[in-house]
C-alpha cells in the first residue's frame, strides 16, 4: 500500500511523496536536547486517535498526513498506550521509511499506569512493558514517559529505577525516560531517589499542561526542573481551540451549551475549561495583530520562551475530519492564499498583497486606487478557486497548511514588553494572583488526572 501512497511525482498528483532525505527545514531547526537527541521544539500529538469524538477516521489518510508532517520538519510525535492505535499507526509508517529518513523521526510514547499493579514489580516485569511499547511501534522508543495514578503508592519509584537501567542496557529498545503529569513535589522526589540510587537524575523530561490559561508550571515545576536540569514537554497551548481568532471577540465558552458557537464541545475544550479560567481575559488586545501571526502562535511562543520548556506538543488529526464538518479544535483559520503564493515564487510576489494576514483582497477603483470595500467571504473563496485553476496548482492539504501555520512560531520572539503585558493577563497584574487561584482550584501540574471522583 505504501508504494501506492508514497509516490515520487507530486506535480501530477495530489498524493504525497516520500519525505526528503533531510526532512527538517530551516523553520524547524530550532531544537532542544532530550536524552541523546536534538529534537524539534514542536511535536505532533496523536491523542485525537484515542476517540471518535474527534471525528470520523480515515485510515487511508494517516500515512499521507504523516508524510506531510515529516516533510514540514515535524519529525517528533507524541502518543500513548491508550491513544487508540496511535503506536501501531506511527510504527507502521516509520518502518516504511528509508533508514536515512527514519533515523531522523522520533517516537515518543507513554506507559500510563491508571490503577494499582497487582503483581510483583520486578526488573523483568518492567522490561516486558518496555518491550510491549516497542512491539506496537515496531522498533525503538526514543522517549518513554511514565504516568502514575496515585503518588501515595510509591511503586512508581520501583518502576523508574529499572526503566533508567533499561535505557542504559537496552538502547535498541528505549533511548530515554521521562515523566508525564507529575507534580513538582513528586518530580523532585523521583529525581532525588534516582540520584541517590544511580548517582544521576536519569529522567530527562516531564510532560505537563502549560498555556496562557494554565500557567501552573511557572510556580513550582519550572524551579524543580531547573534544580535537576530536566526539560518540560507541554501540551494544551491552544486550550482546545479557545486561544484562537474564533474566540477573540466572544464571551467565555460554556461547559454545556446547546449553541455550538458558545459550547465547549470537544474533549480538549471541556477538559481545559474550568470556572477559574474564566478570570483570564478572553479579548486581550495584544493577541490579535501582534507580530502579524495567528493568536495560537503568540500563545505557543509565550510557552516556548519559559525556562526549561523543550517542546510544545500540538494535536494533529492525521487527516480525520470533524464530525460536524468544522475544523478540529485549535485549527487556525485557513489562509490558503498565503501558502499558494509562497510556493509560486518571486514573479508573483506582488500577489502576496491579496493574502494579507488581516485583510482580504480589495477591489480597485477606476483610477487605480484601492476602494475600502473588501471582498466578501464568498467572493474571496471564488477568487481563490479561480487563481488555483488558472495557475494549475494542486489544492493545499489541510495537514500541510496547518503544519506550515504552526511553524510560524519560529523566527521571532516576544520581547520584554510583550511578555510583561501577556503575563499581566495570564498570571495577574501582580504576577501571581491568577496563578495562585489556579493552583488552589486545580492543584499542581497533573493533579487534575488524580483528583477525580
Amino acid at each position: 500500500m505504501m508504494d501506492d501512497v508514497l509516490i515520487s511525482n507530486p506535480a501530477t498528483s495530489c498524493k504525497p511523496r516520500k519525505p526528503s532525505k533531510n526532512p527538517t527545514p530551516n523553520a524547524a531547526s530550532y531544537s532542544a536536547r532530550l536524552g541523546p537527541y536534538e529534537m524539534p521544539r514542536l511535536f505532533n500529538g496523536l491523542w485525537r486517535l484515542s476517540s471518535q469524538t474527534w471525528g470520523r477516521w480515515h485510515v487511508d489518510e494517516h500515512e499521507k498526513a504523516l508524510v506531510q508532517l515529516v516533510e514540514s520538519g515535524l519529525v517528533a510525535t507524541d502518543m500513548a498506550d491508550h491513544y487508540g492505535d496511535s503506536e501501531l499507526v506511527y510504527g507502521d509508517f516509520r518502518n516504511k521509511l528509508s533508514k536515512e529518513v527514519s533515523d531522523k523521526v522520533f517516537a515518543v510514547t507513554k506507559w500510563c499506569v491508571s490503577k494499582p499493579i497487582e503483581k510483583p514489580v520486578t526488573a523483568e516485569f518492567v522490561l516486558e512493558q518496555v518491550k510491549e511499547r516497542c512491539r506496537r511501534l515496531g522498533g525503538r522508543v526514543e522517549l518513554l514517559q511514565l504516568h502514575w495514578h496515585d503518588f501515595a503508592d510509591k511503586t512508581y519509584l520501583d518502576i523508574l529505577l529499572p526503566l533508567i537501567n533499561i535505557a542504559k542496557s537496552h538502547p535498541h529498545l528505549v533511548s530515554a525516560i521521562g515523566l508525564c503529569n507529575f507534580d513538582a513535589k513528586h518530580t523532585d522526589e523521583a529525581c532525588e531517589f534516582l540520584k541517590k540510587k544511580t548517582g544521576s537524575v536519569g529522567v530527562v523530561s516531564n510532560q505537563v499542561q502549560f498555556s496562557l490559561l494554565d500557567s501552573r508550571p511557572i510556580k513550582y515545576m519550572i524551579p524543580i526542573c531547573q534544580k535537576h536540569n530536566i526539560k518540560l514537554l507541554t501540551y494544551g497551548s491552544f486550550c482546545g481551540g479557545f486561544l484562537s481568532e474564533t474566540w477573540l471577540t466572544q464571551p467565555p465558552p460554556e461547559l454545556c451549551s446547546s449553541a455550538p458557537s458558545t459550547s465547549a464541545s470537544t474533549p480538549s475544550a471541556t477538559k481545559r475549561l474550568t470556572p477559574s479560567q474564566h478570570q483570564v481575559s478572553w479579548r486581550h488586545p495584544l493577541l490579535g495583530p501582534l507580530h502579524g501571526v495567528a493568536i495560537h502562535s503568540v500563545c505557543t511562543r509565550w510557552v516556548l520562551q519559559h525556562p526549561c520548556v523543550a517542546s510544545v506538543i500540538i494535536g494533529t488529526s492525521l487527516g480525520t475530519s470533524s464530525s460536524n464538518g468544522s475544523p478540529p479544535p485549535g485549527t487556525p483559520p485557513r489562509r490558503p492564499q498565503r501558502h499558494l503564493f509562497a510556493s509560486i515564487g518571486p514573479p508573483l510576489r506582488l500577489l502576496r498583497l491579496f493574502a494579507s494576514e488581516h485583510q482580504a483582497p480589495q477591489q480597485r477603483c477606476n483610477h487605480g486606487h484601492r476602494s475600502s470595500t473588501s471582498f466578501s467571504s464568498n467572493k474571496r473563496a471564488s477568487w481563490n478557486l479561480r487563481m488555483r485553476a488558472s495557475l494549475m496548482i494542486p489544492p493545499i492539504s489541510p495537514v500541510k497548511a496547518r503544519a506550515t501555520e504552526n511553524l510560524r512560531v519560529f523566527g521571532w520572539e516576544l520581547d520584554e514588553e510583550d511578555m510583561r503585558v501577556i503575563n499581566a493577563a495570564a498570571l495577574g497584574k501582580d504576577g501571581e494572583s491568577v496563578l495562585d487561584m489556579l493552583l488552589d482550584k486545580l492543584g499542581d501540574c497533573g493533579d487534575e488526572y488524580r483528583n477525580v471522583g
